[in-house]
């Protein structure tokens, strides 16, 4: 099972777990205040009939939308402004939830009346509820969980995989050190590029750049740490990054993430873009900083070493540089080519640093 599929089940599950609790949730609030979102005398039910119904609509409701939007929407949203992204989100969960509510009515006349679910009969009871204030009082229920459910997907979408919980927990309110992979991606000839193309056709590419990358990122654990001018800024807990050589992997994912969008990027901009990197791991210091505008800042010497190794990639003709020390944590049978280059004197550090190319 790829990374990038059982990051999409993770998703959903949680989804499907919230809109089950939700579900939970009105029922109880129907038992509670006597206020049933079934319309009185229409079906014969209680507390349980209720309860199986809000969390069954829940269940069936949430896998149906979250594995729709996570598995076949998604992607193409993110292209999509944010109002029109959420416009048609929500006019998909409008149309899902008529139709569940159509499929649980039909539902119950089959299993619970004596009534042929395409008689006149069973047609009316379903118009009836349809035109009841219930119908739209559990309408506006199951909009407030949709509305919740977009927020956190598009917090997540803006800020990286799991920035939500930490600036809700706090866990970067005072300033912790951390053993992080760090890696900075960048354009190459980007200067050239920006003068051929002009400023607006230049910050489409590099639009275009990031959001062909931001996949491979994330399912490969990665965390977008910032996009500085054609750079990209990304870093790993040290486990994660080196486990299976994750952070080598990236690299060479997003190469074939651009190579296979070669011709778009021809059509587009007349040039692929072709790019070089840097990588590095040790001690950083991570905290919250900013009062109006917050954000999560790494601090050390390791960031700035990283932007040395990626300097040196030019000199040494090479695409992806990384330290000696970085090297050493992974297993020695990789499906990757270790070139060393002994000690390299890097721009503003005193000491000589071991570095290593890698390739395919």
């Amino acid at each position: 099972m790829s990374e990038k599929f059982k990051i999409k089940i993770k998703k959903v599950f949680l989804i499907v777990i919230f809109s089950v609790l939700a579900g939970a949730y009105f029922a109880l609030v129907e038992t509670v205040f006597n206020e049933s979102t079934i319309p009185d005398g229409f079906y014969q039910h209680g507390p349980l009939f209720s309860f199986l119904a809000q969390t069954l609509a829940g269940l069936f409701g949430g896998f149906f939308f979250a594995s729709l939007d996570i598995f076949f929407l998604r992607d193409h949203f993110r292209k999509k402004s944010f109002g029109k992204a959420i416009l048609l989100e929500t006019l998909i969960f409008v149309l899902l939830f008529l139709f569940i509510t159509l499929i649980v009515n039909i539902a119950y006349l089959f299993v619970y009346t004596e009534h042929h679910i395409f008689s006149k009969e069973a047609l009316e009871r379903i118009i009836v509820y349809f035109k009841h204030p219930a119908f739209y009082l559990n309408f506006l229920n199951w909009m407030i969980v949709l509305i919740v459910v977009l927020m956190m997907l598009q917090i997540s979408d803006k800020f990286g995989e799991g920035a939500f919980s930490n600036f809700f927990l706090g866990k970067y309110h005072k300033p912790k050190e951390e053993m992080r992979v760090f890696m900075f991606l960048d354009i190459k000839n980007s200067t050239r590029i920006a003068e051929q193309l002009g400023h607006t056709k230049y910050f489409s590419l590099l639009a275009d750049f990031f959001s062909d990358a931001t996949d491979p990122i994330i399912y490969n654990k990665g965390e977008i740490y910032q996009y500085v001018g054609d750079e990209i800024t990304i870093n790993w807990y040290l486990t994660k990054g080196i486990e299976n050589t994750r952070c080598i992997k990236c690299f060479f994912d997003i190469k074939e993430k651009i190579a296979g969008r070669a011709d778009h990027y021809l059509k587009e901009y007349g040039l692929v873009p072709d790019f070089k990197a840097g990588m590095h791991f040790g001690l950083v210091t991570v905290g919250e900083i900013g009062i109006v505008k917050k954000d999560i800042v790494y601090s050390g010497d390791l960031l700035n070493t990283t932007s040395r190794i990626v300097e040196e990639c030019k000199n040494q003709q090479s695409d992806l540089l990384i330290s000696g020390d970085l090297r050493d944590t992974f297993e020695a049978d990789t499906l990757y080519n270790f070139n060393k280059l002994g000690q390299i004197e890097l721009r503003g550090k005193e000491q000589k640093l071991d570095l290593v190319s890698v390739s395919l």
